[in-house]
């Protein structure tokens, strides 16, 4: 197992995470936890192996961030649509409860034109 030149057991963590990044969410989990566990170590993306592994670890990160970026922004988008929809029903309602209301007052003022004659 390749280790970085700074940090130990949590880089070690980090490293067989990376390696086993295709495995899904456990996985992921596993990842995150192992660079955070870096992070606390003190050790930053620039200490790297000599063999470059610490490449597709950050790749793998980015590539999850970007993911669950992604899915934020589509949620965001689906709710405001949501409540644009929401909103123009609202105003539509309240139009038709307006008409109503004046169709009752012209229907009133009617019968007693009605009674007058």
């Amino acid at each position: 197992c390749a280790r970085y030149h700074h940090g130990g057991d949590a880089v070690v963590m980090a490293r067989r995470a990376s390696l086993a990044s295709s495995s899904g969410t456990a996985t992921q989990s596993a990842a995150r936890a192992a660079y955070k566990e870096n992070v606390r170590a003190g050790v930053r993306p620039g200490h790297v192996t000599s063999d470059g592994s610490d490449i597709g670890f950050l790749q793998e990160m980015h590539k999850e961030k970007g993911r669950a970026l992604m899915k934020t922004i589509d949620k965001l988008r689906k709710e405001n649509a949501e409540l644009r929809k929401q909103g123009s029903e609202s105003r539509r309602t309240a139009t038709i409860q307006t008409l109503r209301n004046e169709k009752r007052e012209q229907e009133l003022i009617v019968d007693v034109l009605k009674d007058k004659l």
